[in-house]
Parts: structure tokens; sequence; C-alpha cells
């Protein structure tokens, strides 16, 4: 039944991969709010790594199988640059940073290689029905937001940091930006794990 709903999906539906430079101009409702805005930042210039998205259709039907089908697979293995030999997969979920931000939720793998794509794709598009994500739509009194994933060059970074316009302390606005970084990717700090260094710029 898997098998023939992907070849009605990919007869009949949208192309269930899109280049993330072209996500930016996608529905979000296809390509999750994450991968909007790294399309939107490729198309004026700013410095992200290309990739691909798996759409939202593509995820419930990852879901709908429990798998990763071959014909999936062969796309994946089709979009990947050659010459790039360690990638991430995150998740671009359509109610991320909305009325609820989902901070956290999803599952993120780094430093990837290729022959673990795959299976990476797997957990991370499995983890939207994890036990933490329905608790935390639970408690938020909203549903299971829709899934897409991006899969991205890997950068081994010296440090990373998040962009705040207020202060992520207090919630104030008072014209003040805050930077918080740390040293290497910044899984550690969006994930809590590590205390990072604050920078405030007036």
């Amino acid at each position: 039944s898997c098998l023939f709903f992907f070849v009605l999906y990919n007869l009949f539906g949208e192309d269930a991969m899109i280049y993330l430079v072209n996500a930016g101009s996608e529905s979000v409702n296809v390509v999750g709010g994450k991968a909007k805005r790294l399309g939107q930042m490729i198309s004026v210039g700013l410095p992200v790594k290309g990739g691909m998205v798996i759409s939202t259709s593509e995820v419930d039907e990852i879901l709908r199988c429990g798998r990763v089908s071959t014909a999936m697979t062969d796309k994946i293995s089709g979009f990947l640059n050659v010459d790039v030999v360690e990638f991430a997969v995150r998740s671009s979920a359509v109610d991320e940073d909305g009325a609820k931000s989902w901070a956290g939720q999803f599952r993120t793998e780094l430093f990837v290689n290729r022959n673990d794509l795959v299976r990476k794709v797997l957990d991370c598009a499995l983890a939207r029905d994890s036990d933490a994500v329905k608790a935390y739509a639970a408690t938020s009194c909203t549903n299971c937001s829709a899934l897409a994933l991006v899969i991205q060059e890997m950068v081994r970074a010296d440090t990373a940091g998040v962009l705040f316009t207020q202060d992520p302390r207090n919630g104030a606005r008072g014209g003040v930006a805050v930077i918080e970084a740390v040293h290497g990717v910044g899984e550690s700090l969006v994930s809590g794990k590590r205390e990072p260094h604050r920078y405030y710029i007036d």
C-alpha cells in the first residue's frame, strides 16, 4: 500500500523534494517554517549552505510506512552534492516559531555521513510522533505540527550563536540586541546544554 501511495503521489502530487534555494517561494505548509526562512535568506544573498527539503507530504508518507522508500532514497541520493561529506538533518515544522515556539521538540542530527543519511532522515521524521511532541501539543492545547525536513551541508563551526532582538531572559524590547554564543556548533546553545557568552549591542 505504501508503494502504491508513493506511485500515485509522484504521478499526481507536488514534487516531493525541493532545493533549499527555492524554498523561500514555497508555501510554509509544504516546506515548514525553517526551510522557508533559510530559502529567503539565500535569496537575499546571505551565506547559507545549500541543501534540499523533504516536504511535509513526503514526511507524512514516511510516517505512514515507517520507512524511507527505495524511490525516496534514490531521490535523496540524486540531490546530494558529491563534494559534501557531512550533512545536518534538521526539522522544519509548519508551526515552528509561530504562536507556539516548538523549540527543542523535534529532532536534529548533525555530522551525518552519506551512509547514515537515510537512517537519520527516518529518525527525524519519526520524532514528530514522539511522546515529547505529543506532550508539548497537549500542554499547549494544539495539534502536532506538520513536519518537513531539511538536509543541509554540515558546517564545522568554531563559534555559533543566536541573535535576539529582545532580551530572551525578560522579553524586554529596549533597542538593545542580545547575542548568545558558544564555541563549536549551536546545538548545545539552543538545547540549553551550555551556558553561552552573552553580548549586548545598542
